[in-house]
């Protein structure tokens, strides 16, 4: 296509510098230069942007919502169900550059002072209770329990709603614990 044959200079993975592993399995190297789609294997922090089918998608977990972890632990549930992930050679997005919130900075600087600093943080830190929680959540995938806890207002409209069918109970199997390595 076009776009493969004079990519601009200014198209790169989003976030390279700042967070590689978030979009490094999408192997964007081969994604320049590949006409088919191509599997790509799950790995720990993988959040990609993508397209599935509602009735195909696990459930959110609501321990997740607002900042931290959400969508890399929404993706991680997604291989714990044993979703595929393709690479599709013609679809594509761009990201539009806006300021971070305020929690997305306070996360960063307490994930900094961690990982930078060696510092211990308060429990009471967004950063500790994130990172706990999906700890939680990886022993869960890990040993094949893993259940998402879902919005109990979701479920009282869900039912309000009978063309939606009934809720879907997903099942998921065991991950080797190597995956979050």
């Amino acid at each position: 296509s076009y776009m493969r044959r004079s990519r601009p200079p200014a198209l790169l993975q989003f976030k390279f510098k700042v967070f590689s592993r978030g979009h490094t399995p999408t192997n964007y190297t081969h994604w320049f230069s590949t006409s088919e789609a191509y599997q790509v294997q799950y790995r720990r922090m993988y959040e990609p942007w993508f397209i599935t089918h509602r009735s195909m998608m696990p459930w959110f977990d609501v321990r997740f919502r607002g900042y931290g972890l959400n969508k890399i632990a929404f993706v991680a549930s997604m291989n714990f169900y044993q979703h595929t992930f393709l690479v599709h050679p013609g679809a594509w997005l761009v990201h539009r550059p806006h300021e971070d919130t305020q929690v997305r900075k306070m996360v960063a600087r307490e994930a900094s002072n961690v990982n930078s600093l060696g510092m211990k943080l308060s429990k009471s830190a967004l950063y500790y209770k994130v990172t706990q929680l999906f700890g939680e959540a990886k022993r869960g995938m890990i040993r094949g329990t893993y259940s998402p806890k879902l919005d109990e207002r979701m479920v009282r409209c869900w039912s309000k709603m009978p063309w939606l069918g009934p809720l879907k109970n997903m099942t998921g199997s065991p991950v080797s614990p190597q995956i979050f390595i």
